[in-house]
Parts: C-alpha cells; structure tokens; sequence
C-alpha cells in the first residue's frame, strides 16, 4: 500500500488535457493499492461535462468525498489564518490534513502555504506538483 493521496483540480486537469505521465502515476497507484481521495469541491471546480472521458474514467477510480459541515468550517478558518481567498484548496488541505499522505497538484506553492498554517495535529503532508509526482 503506498501514502495516501488526495488530488487538487491540477491533478485532474492535468489528465483531462492527456498528460500521459499524470495519468500513467496515477494509474500506478491505484494498482499498488492506493485510492486516490477527490474531495466534492474539486470535481465542481474541474467537471463540466461528459465529453471529459478522461475525467470521468479517473473518477470512477477515484474516492470523491463529500463537504460536510465540519470539514467546510475547518476551510474557512484555515483560508484566514493563511489569508487565502481559495477555499477549494484550503477544503483539499484540510480533507488531506486527516490522512496524511501526498497532495497532488499542480499548485503546490500555495498548497504548501496552506500545510504550513495547519497548526498541530494534523497528519504529515506533503504536497507534491503533477510533474513531479513519482
């Protein structure tokens, strides 16, 4: 089993316009027992309909995990301490924060901002760009 991974929309985005070596990782992981999480936002931030064959062919490999209340309010509290604006990136921090494991993305300047204003308790993270996920 290898760390768990949540995917950022950059990591969708990134197999939706065919980058192969995305794909390719992704596609390892699962096969070495690793289901990618997605939280909700992200899907509404990069589906935008069924013509995405890609999309579609890693959601389905994918675990989407749902917004709650908790999770949404965590968000928001971290977008302040690290006075973000993005509150899809702080809900992927905050999702990822439970696991631990590996955030890809293809923003991961920001992201790591975001990890670093996390304050204790939360598992280790890291956060890795879609070209260098391996």
């Amino acid at each position: 089993m290898t760390d768990p991974i949540t995917l950022d929309a950059g990591a969708l985005v990134a197999v939706d316009r065919g980058e192969h070596a995305t794909w390719s990782d992704l596609k390892t992981m699962v096969r070495a027992g690793s289901i990618p999480v997605i939280p909700t936002p992200v899907v509404v931030q990069t589906w935008r309909g069924a013509r995405q064959g890609r999309l579609g062919q890693l959601l389905r490999l994918c675990h989407v995990e749902p917004l709650d209340e908790t999770t949404a309010r965590r968000a928001g509290e971290l977008c302040g301490r690290a006075g973000t604006a993005d509150p899809v990136d702080a809900v992927v921090i905050v999702s990822a924060s439970r696991r631990g494991g590996i955030v890809l993305t293809s923003d991961a300047g920001d992201l790591a901002r975001l990890v670093s204003h996390l304050g204790p308790g939360h598992r280790p993270l890291a956060v890795r760009d879609v070209a260098s996920a391996k």
